[in-house]
Parts: C-alpha cells; sequence; structure tokens
C-alpha cells in the first residue's frame, strides 16, 4: 500500500450497505494476493474506501478489466464498459472523443495533434482552444494555438515561422527561408521563468532590462546562453542593472545591433551597479542612437567599455566617459601582462603546471597570490567565462597557491583529475584591490594518462552442455582507448566434487528472496 496498515480503512466483508435507490447490497471485496514466500503473511481485502471496493483482474488481463472481469483494451488504464471493451474510464496514453464517446489511443490519429500531453484534437479543435489563464497578459490573440507536427501548440518547431495563413485570419507554421525571424515584445527580466518567454526570439521589439538581484541563482548564466543566444536586434533600449551573477554578456552572443528608437533618459544602453560583470560580448555590436551609460561596475575594466566606441553610429557618445575611471574596474587589475605557462608532469589523476613568476609590480608586497581555475574540456574552445556566475558552484576548480619572492617560476599540483580526460586551465595573480597591473596565462590544455577501465556492468553467464556464453555491458569508466575485453574462466573442482555428492531427486533446489 501507500500507507502504514494500521492507517488504512477497513475493508467491506459481507457488509450490507443501502444504495441511493434504496436497493440494499451485501458488499465483499476481493483478497490481495498473498506472497507464499514470506512466513505468516495474512491475506487482505483489497478497497478504496469503506464502501467502495478495488476491481481484482484475471491474471491474464495485462492492465485492466471490466465489472464482469473480462480484459479491457490495452489502450485502458482504468475499467471499461461491460459494452465496449475499448470505452475506457482512464487511458493509458492519450484520448480522442468521437460521437461523444472518449477512444483511447497509443498514438494520435494522423488527422489529429496532440494536445497537453493527453488529448488528441482535429485541426478544428485545435484552433478554437482559448488562451491559458497564465499567458492572459503576453498573449493578444485570444485563440493562438496552432497545429503543427503533430501536435497543437503555442509557438513553432524549430525552423519554422509564426504567420498568418493565406486568405485567412488563422496562425500557420511556415518553413523559413534560411535563419529564422522570430519577433518577440520587450521585456524585464528578473527571474530565470521570466526569460523563458523569449527562447527562440531574434528580434526584440522593444526594449530589455535584466535585473537579475537574487543572489544564489546557480546556473543563471547557462539558462541566459540557452535563451538569449539567438536575440539579434534590440529596437528600443539595453539595460542591464544590478545583476550580482554576471560575470560577462557573452550570452548576447549573436546580438547585432541596438536600434535605440526608444530611448531610456535619452540612454540606448546602461549597464548599472553590477559588481562581478567583468567582460561584455565577443562580437562588434553597433548603436545606432542614444547614448550609453557604465556605472558602478568596480570589475569591469574602462578600455573594454571605450572600445564598444568604433561601433557607434554618429552622434551616438558615452555620456560619462570622463567620470568611467572612477566608479568602474576599481576593484581590478586591468593592465595585464601576458605569463607563459605549461604542465611539467601529467599522471592519472594528477598534473603539475608551471608559469613564469609575476615580478613586475613596484611593491611586490601588493601581489598576494595566485588563482588557478581549472575544468573537464572535451573540445579545445573554452572561455574565461563561459557557463560562469558569481554565484555557481559548479563548472570552474579553483586553487590559491601562495606567492614565494625567491622563486622565478612558479609550480602547483592539480589533484583528484580524472584518467584520460581532457583538462584547460589558466593562472591569474591575485593582488591588492589598488593596484592596477596584474599577470594572467592564456588559457592552456592537457590530457591525463590512461588508466585501467572500471569492472564492466551487467556481467551474465548462460550454461550450456559445454558451453558457457557471456555477455556484459562496457564499463562506465573506460579510461583510455578500449581495444579488447579480456576474459578468464577456472574450473572449480572442489566444488563440483561437492555437487556430485548431493542427490537432487530428493533434496531439492533452495530458492532465497
Amino acid at each position: 500500500g501507500n500507507q502504514d496498515g494500521n492507517e488504512c480503512t477497513t475493508c467491506p466483508s459481507n457488509v450490507t450497505v443501502s444504495l441511493p435507490s434504496g436497493i440494499t447490497q451485501t458488499i465483499r471485496c476481493p483478497l490481495r494476493d498473498v506472497n507464499r514466500l514470506i512466513h505468516n503473511e495474512k491475506a487482505s481485502h483489497l478497497c478504496w474506501s469503506t464502501n467502495h471496493c478495488q476491481q481484482k483482474c484475471p491474471a491474464h488481463c495485462p492492465k485492466s478489466c471490466n465489472k464482469t472481469g473480462e480484459c479491457c483494451s490495452t489502450s485502458c488504464l482504468g475499467q471499461c464498459s461491460i459494452e465496449n471493451k475499448s470505452h475506457c474510464m482512464v487511458c493509458r496514453k492519450y484520448y480522442y472523443i468521437h460521437n461523444n464517446q472518449t477512444r483511447c489511443v497509443d498514438k494520435c490519429p494522423d488527422h489529429m495533434f496532440l494536445f497537453s500531453e493527453s488529448r488528441c484534437l482535429t485541426e478544428e479543435e485545435c484552433y478554437k482552444i482559448y488562451k491559458p489563464l497564465q499567458r492572459i497578459a503576453d498573449i493578444t490573440d485570444n485563440y493562438p494555438y496552432v497545429p503543427a507536427q503533430g501536435e497543437c501548440r503555442l509557438d513553432c518547431p524549430l525552423g519554422y515561422t509564426l504567420t498568418r495563413a493565406t486568405g485567412s485570419q488563422r496562425l500557420a507554421c511556415v518553413p523559413c527561408k534560411g535563419p529564422c525571424r522570430s519577433e518577440c515584445k520587450g521585456m524585464v527580466i528578473e527571474s530565470i521563468s521570466q526569460m523563458q518567454q523569449l527562447r527562440g526570439c531574434t528580434i526584440i521589439q522593444g526594449s530589455l532590462s535584466i535585473r537579475l538581484r537574487q543572489l544564489g541563482g546557480e546556473n543563471v548564466v547557462r539558462e541566459l546562453e540557452k535563451v538569449l543566444y539567438s536575440i539579434e536586434e534590440i529596437y528600443g533600449y539595453l539595460t542591464i542593472v544590478r545583476s550580482y551573477a554576471l560575470m560577462s554578456l557573452g550570452f548576447f552572443r549573436n546580438l547585432k545591433i541596438i536600434h535605440g528608437t526608444v530611448l531610456n533618459a535619452n540612454l540606448s544602453l546602461s549597464v548599472i551597479d553590477n559588481q562581478n560583470l567583468q567582460e561584455l560580448w565577443n562580437q562588434n555590436v553597433t548603436i545606432k542612437r542614444g547614448n550609453v551609460r557604465f556605472n558602478d561596475n568596480p570589475m569591469l575594466c574602462v578600455k573594454k567599455i571605450t572600445s564598444l566606441k568604433s561601433h557607434f553610429d554618429e552622434g551616438v557618445g558615452i555620456e560619462n566617459e570622463e567620470q568611467l575611471n572612477k566608479t568602474n574596474g576599481v576593484r581590478v587589475a586591468c593592465e595585464i601582462k601576458k605569463l607563459n605557462t605549461h604542465p611539467t608532469k601529467i599522471s592519472l589523476e594528477l598534473a603539475v603546471i608551471q608559469w613564469d613568476a609575476f615580478k613586475d609590480l613596484p611593491d611586490m608586497r601588493q601581489l598576494l597570490g595566485y588563482v588557478v581555475y581549472y575544468i573537464e574540456a572535451p573540445h579545445e574552445n573554452v572561455t574565461f567565462y563561459d557557463g560562469r556566475d558569481a554565484c555557481n558552484s559548479q563548472g570552474w576548480r579553483v586553487d590559491d597557491v601562495a606567492y614565494i619572492q625567491e622563486n622565478d617560476d612558479a609550480t602547483h599540483i592539480l589533484t583528484k583529475l580524472q584518467a584520460f580526460t581532457q583538462y584547460a586551465y589558466y593562472v591569474k595573480t591575485y593582488t591588492l584591490s589598488s593596484e592596477n597591473l596584474g599577470g594572467q596565462t592564456d588559457i592552456t590544455y592537457f590530457r591525463t594518462s590512461p588508466g585501467t577501465p572500471r569492472i564492466v556492468k551487467d556481467l551474465h553467464v548462460y550454461i550450456d552442455n559445454d558451453t558457457l556464453i557471456v555477455s556484459w555491458q562496457e564499463p562506465t569508466k573506460i579510461n583510455g582507448k578500449l581495444s579488447a575485453y579480456r576474459i578468464g574462466a577456472t574450473l572449480n573442482d572442489e566444488r563440483n566434487e561437492m555437487i556430485r555428492q548431493r542427490n537432487y531427486c530428493h533434496d531439492g533446489m533452495i530458492y532465497s528472496l
């Protein structure tokens, strides 16, 4: 059962009840099958309540049966009618209604469309579905559902765009000619759930504000990368304010133009009070109209802000350019010297890396140490801020290394690595926040040594008169390139002698649970 048997109601057994029609009826609920291998287990009755018995189907009925004990259709999950065994009370998968009768099916008929993971609708029925209550505010059409690729849905599948059917007011999904253009309204993003409305959008007809103030939202940047990567143009303004988790705006990887047709206090781009923001986007973004403002971004270097100017249209400028260095980049070293690095020793589970010691500070007491970042990297396409946010405990692993003044080189051991796995790492200096000069290596890759595979899974042996057939699944971790399996077998003479001494005709096999 689903709860302690002592808390269950007593099932009726030879109990007389009065039906609403006035007729009395004796109820006796069926008995549950007893596991004969469990000592002293008692049979109990099957019921839903003190007045309703459960239906016990014959053993040959795979799923359900009707009140007379006849098997229902395999599409039924609950009972079915006595007259029609395909007329189910509850369907196992999907259903549709025909002539006021419910028909259960394992797959929607070809001319129908699946709606809400349960019901099959005709094209006409799909168009008559009213918009969901939770989308009242952001969907203008009262009947926004469209039949496409076997589903009755609110949006089009990948590679299709939503349009009005020719000569009709009805919506339809048509294949895109080239990349799909998907227009969406502007919005304020304050949570991961809100941004889902922009999934697949390429054009923002309006303005976009990102205000992810809450702390502790792990993987918020990964979700931004999944949802906002497709945006190419913003017709209004873009604002990023007090989004503490953001370290980079690289999730706008396809953004090309901010038009600024609608401005916010004469601004088309505002980036304000983002305490951990260190990087903007990697591509060139044209700003057509309005000014740009950056305030209170202590980890964002000024030269990264001014690099945007080369793609401003005429009349566009940085509003507070002469004061940028007062509130931006004040807690990070912005003049970076490249440090050389390479791994010096690699084994199964560890690697020793070495890099040039940083000795360029006027006062070396301002160098507090180094920070080593490393991560598994199946492909050599890792960037410094991929998938990272300031609240994230996943992704890059971080080791702190003390500064030793006498050495020309610095070394560190990376431990608890996986065998035969490629890693990426880089090293940067850790200085006092007042120091503007620092050092950093490029991202460098290495692969750990191969090792012994883990044991195989699902090992089975099938015995014939003179043959053993052995089957297995490959190990969960191969730790290298698997070229062959080695199979060994040993004859157990001692056990064979013991088996010969037993008469299995008199002393049969003993089966344990």
